[in-house]
């Protein structure tokens, strides 16, 4: 079944945050960095939060600045070659991010790797969106003579918000297939990156975008926008990728059309691997999360990709750090509210969670009955919150790793992608 949402009159939107003019990371002492920025002017910031890159990995926050600072010293640091990234983020928790230079990263200790030579990067000459026959967006570039490429990053934008990253396509390629989004108007851009790190963007035609809707197009129900919202357990990994994979082949089976929105598309460790090529991996999980950072990810993505539905399974890193119940529960409510003001008439599931190993069911348990008085007070006609019950049925010994008893198998995940089609299926979503 399709969802029809009412049209809503634009209620007036605070002021969105600038990204920083420029920074740059250097070397002040064997292990200590200095980030320095320029901010922009009038850029809205109520602080500014430093995010550091090790040695090719996924960037990790660092700490946060005022609004008065434009430096930051990160101490302490270990032997490696180091990227940083300063995020300007308003009063409202809407964020900008600014990669800082130098472009080569900056290396601690003498084991860091020595300075590459210097490269150019070129953009493709051209690259144009147009819709394939299976419904997919089709995005096909023409390459400039020597752009030094070795991949090519492919971007999208909805409405005319802010671009997120779509995909990925390995040189020599010239096109890329994008799964059907969620209704809008789309701009792509595509970006080449050099092996060293260097990019150089354009964006691609039509100059009016390309519109995802009109019965012209695809006269069949839109899809269903789903995101799915949590820490690692949602977030997957190449060792135990995640249950949002058998979700989607559940999907399929019943021909439930949805599409996975949110800002992230990689596991833990790295993009996920050909095996999984065919799927939509947008996602809004990240590993260690706690409830109160899963909210401040997932409220300003949602004001830009307004999910018709949200899959909230959060909480695990909360009993293991031993936060209480109630502290956890005002960040769920939050985040509740947060969707809400994205989107009224979304559609809130949150999982009563998985134990959080064999030690910790107990604490397990009090926070899935907090949940469950959460879900209560908070469902409304128009906007329902509704539990889908995780703990119950599961089996440590069949549906976790071996190394630690928490996060789920290949079975665990598709326990967790059964529950969660059960509960969509009984309400007629899918």
């Amino acid at each position: 079944m399709a969802f029809l949402a009412p049209l809503l009159a634009p209620s007036p939107a605070a002021a969105a945050p600038r990204p920083v003019v420029s920074c740059w990371a250097t070397v002040i002492a064997p292990d200590q960095v200095r980030v320095t920025w320029t901010s922009a002017t009038n850029d809205e910031a109520d602080r500014y939060a430093i995010y550091r890159s090790r040695d090719g990995r996924p960037y990790f926050w660092k700490g946060t600045a005022s609004r008065q600072d434009r430096s930051f010293i990160n101490t302490a640091l270990p032997v490696g070659s180091f990227r940083y990234r300063v995020v300007t983020i308003s009063a409202s928790n809407e964020r900008r991010a600014t990669d800082c230079g130098p472009s080569g990263a900056v290396n601690i200790g003498p084991a860091a790797p020595a300075p590459a030579p210097t490269q150019t990067v070129r953009p493709v000459a051209s690259c144009w969106a147009t819709f394939n026959n299976d419904g997919r967006i089709r995005i096909s570039w023409t390459r400039a003579p020597g752009d030094n490429a070795q991949r090519f990053a492919i971007h999208r934008s909805r409405n005319g918000g802010q671009f997120f990253w779509a995909g990925m396509a390995t040189a020599p390629a010239t096109q890329f297939l994008n799964n059907r989004p969620a209704n809008g108007t789309y701009r792509y851009r595509v970006e080449t990156v050099s092996p060293t790190g260097l990019r150089a963007a354009r964006n691609c035609g039509p100059d009016g975008g390309i519109n995802v809707g009109s019965p012209t197009v695809n006269p069949s129900p839109a899809p269903r926008t789903i995101m799915a919202i949590g820490d690692s357990i949602t977030h997957g990994r190449s060792d135990r990728p995640s249950w949002r994979y058998p979700f989607q082949t559940r999907a399929a089976n019943v021909r439930c059309a949805i599409d996975m929105v949110g800002t992230e598309t990689r596991w833990v460790d790295g993009p996920p691997t050909a095996n999984y090529a065919g799927f939509d991996h947008d996602h809004q999980s990240f590993g260690g999360r706690s409830t109160r950072q899963a909210a401040d990810s997932a409220i300003p993505a949602a004001r830009t990709l307004r999910p018709r539905i949200a899959l909230i399974h959060t909480g695990t890193n909360d009993v293991l750090s031993g936060t209480l119940p109630a502290d956890a529960g005002r960040e769920l409510r939050r985040l509740i509210d947060g969707l809400r003001s994205a989107r009224s008439d979304v559609i809130i599931y949150v999982a009563e969670i998985i134990p959080a190993g064999p030690a910790r069911a107990t604490e397990t348990a009090r926070w899935n009955a907090e949940i469950r008085a959460i879900a209560a007070n908070k469902n409304r006609l128009g906007s329902p919150v509704r539990t889908v019950d995780m703990f119950s049925g599961w089996n440590y010994s069949t549906m976790t790793v071996s190394y630690d008893n928490i996060h789920p198998n290949f079975a665990g995940s598709d326990f967790i992608a059964r529950r969660w089609m059960d509960r969509l299926r009984n309400d007629r979503i899918c």
